[in-house]
C-alpha cells in the first residue's frame, strides 16, 4: 500500500493503543523513484505522548494523540474540580448494538410495559446506550468517497415502538452512502451527487408504505390509539409467496426489493406486515411529478401469520373496501395482481435485476477497496499526477521522518504526521473527518471518542492507498502526465 506496507518488523499503528514502529515499506519515495525527501508543515503534526493502552482506564477524557491543534490546558482549568469528574459509558457497547439515538421516557398514564425499542437494524437498543458507536462510525466519510454528504438525519411522521411519543429517523445521506458501499452496490463516484435526492426518494417510499399500512389497522384500531412499528428487516433477497405467484402464474415483473415491518398495538399485539416494491417505467400521467413516486408500485398487506390475519385478509378488507360492512368502511386500492400490457413488457428487466440481487446474497461480505482495476480518463489522470506532485512537495520532511525514526513512539508518531500531511492532500474529505473527530464534543464518552477517532483515520488510511492504486495506474498508462508535473 501506500503507507502501510505491513511488515512483521513494523507492524501498523492504531489510535487506541500504543502501537509497534509503523513501517512505509512502499514509500513515496520507492513509488516515484525520486530521491527527495519531503517537509510536513508545522501545523500538520501529531504528537503522541498521551496514546491510551487497552490496558489503561483513564478517569478523565483525554484526545489519544497530542495533536497540534488540541487546546493545551490553561493551570486553572487543571485546577478545576469539574474536570476531574469521570466520564465513562454506563453499558458496555456492544457491536450488535446501535443505531438512532433515543431518549427513552415512561408512559406514565399506562400501566402496561412498554415494548423494546429497535433500531433500523432490527436490534434491541439498550436505553442505557443512546450513541452507539456504529452511528458514529456510519456518519464518517467513506474512503471511497470524494465528495462531501450531509449528516443531517430528518424525523419521519411513523410512532416509534418501545417509545412513548417518538417517531423514527430517517438516515443522513452518509449513512445512506455508507450502507450501500458495504453492500457494493455502488457503481461508480457519480451516484454520490445523486445521494441527496436518492435519500429523498427512500424517505417518502417509507411514509407511503406507512400510510398503507394505517389503511388496514383502521379496521382494528381507533382514532386514538395509533399503532407504532416496532422493527423492520429489507429482505430483497427473499420472494414473498404473492410476489412469486404473481410473476409465475400471471406474467408479472419481480419486485426489486421487499421489507417485512413489525407493528404493535395498543394493546401490546404485535403484527407483521409484507411489503414487495416493484418499479414501474411507465412514464407517469402527472408531468408535475419531479419525485417519480409514481413509478414505485408498493404492495403492502400483513402476513399469514395468524388466522386473524388470514380473516382479515381475505374477508375483512374487501367487504370494507365495497362498503358492505355496517362498522367501517375502507379506501384501500390494493395493487392489482395482473399487471398491464406495458407493465408486463419490463419483466425481462426485472429479471435482470433479480440476478443482481441474487449474486449478492452470499451475505456482507467486505469488498475489496484496495484496489481499483477501473480505467481512468486520461483528465482524471493529469489531476493525479498534479496532487502526487504537490504531496511529494509538501511532505518531504514527514517521510524523511518515518525513514529515520529510532523507536517505537518516534516511528508511530512520524507515521501519523505523514498520513495527516498526505490525506490533507489526496483525501480532504476524509481528512477533515479526522480533524473533526479530534475537536468532538468534550461530554461524550471516553470509547466512543476513541472509536470516532481510529474509525476517521482508518478510512483515511485507506483513502490514501486508494489513490494510490490510481496513480500507479494512471502512471503505467499515462506516463507523460507525471512526466509533465514534475518539470513543473
Amino acid at each position: 500500500s501506500f503507507l502501510y506496507a505491513r511488515t512483521n518488523h513494523h507492524p501498523e499503528p492504531s489510535m487506541g493503543s500504543s502501537s509497534s514502529k509503523a513501517a512505509t515499506s512502499s514509500s513515496i519515495s520507492s513509488v516515484t523513484n525520486s530521491s527527495q525527501v519531503p517537509a510536513v508543515q508545522e501545523h500538520d503534526k501529531i504528537s503522541v505522548a498521551k496514546v491510551p493502552t487497552t490496558a489503561q482506564t483513564t478517569t478523565k477524557r483525554e484526545c489519544p494523540f497530542k495533536m497540534f491543534w488540541s487546546k493545551e490546558e490553561t493551570p486553572s482549568e487543571k485546577n478545576n474540580p469539574k474536570n476531574d469528574q469521570t466520564t465513562s459509558c454506563p453499558v458496555t457497547t456492544s457491536s450488535k448494538q446501535g443505531g438512532c439515538p433515543v431518549k427513552h421516557t415512561s408512559d406514565t398514564n399506562s400501566s402496561k410495559e412498554q415494548p423494546p425499542a429497535y433500531n433500523v437494524y432490527a436490534q434491541p437498543i439498550n436505553p442505557n446506550n443512546q450513541m452507539p458507536s456504529e452511528t458514529i462510525i456510519n456518519q464518517l466519510p467513506a474512503p471511497t468517497q470524494t465528495v462531501e454528504l450531509s449528516t443531517e438525519r430528518v424525523k419521519s411522521n411513523i410512532p416509534k415502538g418501545g417509545t412513548a411519543d417518538q417517531t423514527w429517523t430517517y438516515p443522513s445521506p452518509q449513512m445512506f452512502y455508507n450502507a450501500l458501499a458495504r453492500k457494493g452496490k455502488l457503481e461508480n463516484t457519480e451516484e454520490q451527487l445523486l445521494m441527496e435526492s436518492v435519500v429523498h426518494l427512500h424517505n417518502q417510499m417509507n411514509e407511503a408504505t406507512w400510510k398503507k399500512i394505517l389503511q388496514w389497522e383502521e379496521l382494528w384500531w381507533s382514532s386514538d390509539t395509533t399503532p407504532k412499528l416496532l422493527k423492520f428487516c429489507g429482505r430483497p433477497s427473499d420472494l414473498s409467496p404473492k410476489a412469486r405467484f404473481k410473476h409465475l402464474v400471471l406474467g408479472h415483473p419481480l419486485p426489486f426489493d421487499r421489507h417485512d415491518w413489525t407493528l404493535v398495538r395498543s394493546d401490546g399485539q404485535t403484527v407483521r406486515y409484507v411489503i414487495d416494491y416493484y418499479y414501474d417505467e411507465t412514464p407517469s400521467l402527472d408531468n408535475n411529478n419531479t419525485t417519480n413516486n409514481n413509478n414505485i408500485l408498493v404492495d403492502v398487506r400483513p402476513a399469514l401469520d395468524t388466522p386473524s390475519s388470514v380473516y382479515h385478509r381475505t374477508f375483512l378488507m374487501p367487504l370494507a373496501r365495497r362498503g358492505l360492512l355496517s362498522s367501517s368502511s375502507s379506501n384501500f386500492e390494493p395493487l392489482p395482481m395482473v399487471p398491464s400490457d406495458l407493465l408486463k413488457q419490463q419483466t425481462g428487466e426485472s429479471k435482470n435485476v433479480w440476478e443482481n440481487i441474487q449474486k449478492r446474497k452470499k451475505g456482507p461480505a467486505e469488498v475489496d477497496t484496495t484496489t481499483n482495476t477501473t480505467p481512468i480518463p486520461e483528465e482524471e489522470a493529469v489531476k493525479l499526477a498534479k496532487i502526487f506532485a504537490q504531496s511529494l512537495k509538501e511532505c518531504q520532511k514527514a517521510q524523511k521522518a518515518v525513514n529515520l525514526c529510532q523507536n517505537d513512539k518516534e516511528c508511530t508518531e512520524a507515521s501519523l504526521n505523514l498520513t495527516m500531511c498526505m490525506s490533507k492532500i489526496l483525501c480532504p474529505i476524509q481528512h477533515k473527518a479526522v480533524v473533526q473527530s479530534v475537536h468532538s464534543n468534550d461530554d461524550e464518552d471516553e470509547d466512543l471518542y476513541t472509536t470516532r477517532l481510529n474509525a476517521a483515520l482508518e478510512n483515511a488510511t485507506q483513502c490514501i492507498g486508494q489513490v494510490h492504486e490510481k496513480i500507479a495506474w494512471s502512471k503505467t498508462n499515462y506516463p507523460q502526465a507525471f512526466s509533465q508535473s514534475k518539470s513543473k
